[in-house]
């Protein structure tokens, strides 16, 4: 049974009797959430469909998913470092969610942190003694033992000043906006975000709405290109962050096969940027390896995809042998160039469903500019 969908952002999710692959993915997302973070690679090569599986793992997430409480963070390109992590961490979970999480924390844990600050301060104060920021610094301290002091600090003043000008400045730091040194002041903290220490801030923040029982789920396309082609730095603070005690976080990541190996021997992709110590946390996660599709399943793709684009084609589609002989041998049964062949079609004014030669090859000349001026193969589309 072939399976197709649309989903918010007008691609189709297209699985042409790949049954197998997408149980699989449906297996790892409806999975139950652990308390350590689960991750699974999604591998293969150029147009075998990594993105098109990334956007059905969303899709199924959004819809699926929803009595959990999950927030999915979807990276369609990699981020070079954990400062641009960050910034994209808090377009998707806004520092004022964050600061309700810990506000409403702090309301029911009442009595469990009067007695904890009945320790240091007499009984008389302890009703005032909120108001000031050394007190929700102690506060924090109790809830949250290990998180950053910088972030800390800030979480702190925002419960004490309850500032808009404390709350912009708060998420341009976040973000990795440069602020200046009275600014830096006005919040308290030693310093600007750096490749250092955003990896720790990155954790911390993502554990505070975790502690309040939210759910993760983080997508990451064409993960070779993480930190502009495998930057060591980048490399080595994700398998640090891959070990954060996150509890209720799924991660996806596609990549080729070759940067798979790459990472661990650093040849062609992550050239002299292997980093084994990554490559063995994957190679330990669950896997899925995407192939492009035998000349059967090429018919059956594009059909379905035809039909998805336009349901007036629904059973009228027909391509002759040497249309589908040819189809083959250009795409070499890719997904993607498969798509972009039933795009252009379906953009063919009177396009009926019937696909022979002639239709073909004119829509491989069409569409050269697209998916590239030779086939898998090498050869040249003048010579089809």
């Amino acid at each position: 049974m072939s399976y197709s969908i649309g989903i918010p952002s007008k691609m189709r999710i297209i699985w042409a009797d790949m049954e197998e692959v997408k149980e699989e993915l449906e297996k790892f997302v409806m999975a139950d959430f652990t308390e350590n973070i689960s991750v699974m690679i999604i591998l293969g090569d150029y147009g075998t469909g990594k993105t098109h599986s990334l956007n059905y793992i969303y899709h199924l997430a959004q819809h699926s998913l929803k009595e959990k409480r999950l927030k999915v963070i979807f990276f369609e390109r990699p981020f070079r470092n954990f400062v641009e992590f960050l910034e994209r961490i808090e377009s998707f979970l806004p520092l004022e969610e964050i600061y309700t999480i810990v506000k409403r924390s702090i309301d029911k844990r009442k009595n469990e942190l009067t007695e904890m600050l009945r320790k240091s301060y007499d009984e008389d104060i302890l009703k005032t003694i909120m108001i000031f920021e050394k007190a929700h610094d102690l506060v924090l301290k109790f809830m949250y033992p290990n998180m950053n002091h910088d972030l800390r600090t800030i979480l702190a003043k925002l419960l004490t000043t309850e500032s808009k000008e404390i709350f912009d400045l708060a998420k341009k730091w976040l973000r990795g906006v440069p602020l200046s040194p009275t600014h830096l002041r006005s919040l308290g903290v030693t310093g600007r975000i750096t490749i250092a220490n955003a990896q720790d801030i990155s954790a911390d923040y993502l554990r505070v709405y975790l502690s309040d029982g939210g759910h993760l789920l983080i997508l990451i396309d064409e993960f070779e290109d993480l930190g502009v082609i495998g930057n060591l730095e980048s490399l080595v603070s994700f398998r640090n962050f891959l070990d954060e005690n996150l509890p209720r976080t799924k991660i996806v990541i596609t990549m080729t096969d070759e940067a798979f190996e790459g990472l661990r021997h650093g040849k062609k992709v992550f050239v002299r940027k292997s980093y084994p110590p990554l490559w063995s946390r994957f190679d330990a996660c669950k896997k899925v390896r995407l192939l492009n599709l035998n000349i059967n399943k090429v018919e059956r793709f594009l059909i379905d995809y035809l039909q998805s684009l336009n349901k007036d084609l629904k059973n009228k589609v027909i391509i002759d042998n040497n249309a589908l002989h040819l189809i083959f041998n250009y795409t070499n049964g890719s997904p993607r160039l498969l798509s972009a062949l039933a795009e252009y079609l379906c953009s063919i004014s009177g396009f009926n469903g019937k696909i022979d030669s002639i239709v073909v090859s004119t829509a491989l000349k069409e569409i050269v500019e697209v998916i590239g001026k030779k086939t898998p193969s090498g050869e040249e589309i003048s010579k089809i």
